[in-house]
């Protein structure tokens, strides 16, 4: 290597950690709820491209919507009749990038944003079994209202699940070049390190697992010079796969999260049993996990308050039993 070229090599690499936060943070799902007058309320899902992408499946998409007089639904999906509810459910699996644009009239001209105005059911893996397990969405957006419970608020909102950074923070290095990197990550999940010598095209270096907090990776080899971090797709292992095949059947596939305002304040209700363990899960809808909470449930339903720092716009709710069912 002529000399000066590995001084050059560092301030390249010196001056991207210093001038990129890792990958931006993104979206995961948007939903933008607009008044067109004339008692027509539009709802668009839109689900991007981005890197932190955890696959899940909606199964529905219902606004609390009062009374409802004419629904218009995208392809793919399909309207059900309903007192008090609009309610769409998609005939075909979703894909990304797109966009759902879902219509419905109101008798009436007035509106306010409600926190509980939209429900998503979504299916998403079982953490630890991989089995599919439900899960309940919550979006602000508006909905109509009869002139004296309207709030003022503008005709449109758009609510987000945003995905934080993930943050390369430092470079590790010999004498001679450099050996590995550290890495911020937002929460213990599978990760992938790619890497690029013109910023251009990305290789994909390594795939590894690691818990929250800070990490390094010291196996770069002759990788880079430039790098980059994402979340990749969950990869269970041999064990979890094997422990799937004979336990899945005894493990609560699916329980049903229900959303209330008890005392002005939001909470979540399942319906339980007695002295089995929950476990509550509070997420992005890319499965980045904000909170978990260990629960003892109640008969016939627990209610578990939604801590006031979790109160996003757009936010995910898992239920699911500790314990196994052994009968």
């Amino acid at each position: 290597m002529p000399k000066g070229s590995s001084a050059k090599l560092w301030l390249i690499l010196l001056t991207l950690l210093s001038s990129m936060k890792g990958f931006c943070a993104s979206n995961s799902l948007e939903l933008e709820s607009r008044y067109e007058g004339d008692g027509w309320f539009r709802y668009t899902i839109t689900l991007p491209t981005h890197h932190f992408a955890t696959s899940f499946e909606i199964n529905y998409f219902v606004v609390h919507f009062g009374s409802v007089q004419e629904m218009e639904a995208p392809e793919g999906w399909v309207t059900i009749p309903s007192s008090g509810e609009a309610i769409w459910n998609p005939v075909t699996s979703l894909t990304r990038p797109s966009v759902h644009v879902f219509r419905c009239r109101s008798p009436y001209r007035h509106f306010r944003m409600d926190p509980l105005g939209i429900y998503l059911g979504i299916t998403t893996p079982h953490p630890e079994y991989g089995i599919p397990v439900q899960a309940t969405g919550i979006i602000y957006c508006l909905v109509p209202c009869p002139p004296e419970y309207a709030d003022g608020s503008e005709p449109v909102f758009t609510a987000k699940s945003q995905n934080p950074d993930l943050k390369i923070t430092n470079l590790l290095h010999d004498t001679v070049k450099v050996t590995g990197i550290s890495l911020n990550l937002q929460t213990s999940a599978t990760y992938v390190l790619e890497a690029s010598s013109d910023l251009a095209e990305w290789r994909e270096a390594t795939t590894f697992q690691a818990p929250s907090g800070t990490a390094s990776f010291t196996s770069l080899n002759e990788s880079g010079p430039f790098f980059r971090v994402r979340v990749g797709e969950t990869v269970l292992s041999s064990a979890a796969l094997s422990a799937t095949s004979s336990r899945a059947a005894r493990i609560e596939p699916s329980i049903k999260t229900s959303l209330v305002m008890e005392d002005g304040k939001l909470a979540a209700v399942f319906p339980s049993q007695k002295d089995t363990s929950y476990t509550v899960e509070f997420l992005s809808y890319s499965g980045q996990l904000f909170k978990k909470l260990a629960v003892t449930g109640t008969a016939p339903q627990t209610t578990v308050p939604i801590p006031v720092e979790l109160r996003s716009s757009a936010l995910l709710l898992r239920v699911y039993a500790t314990q196994l069912n052994t009968k």
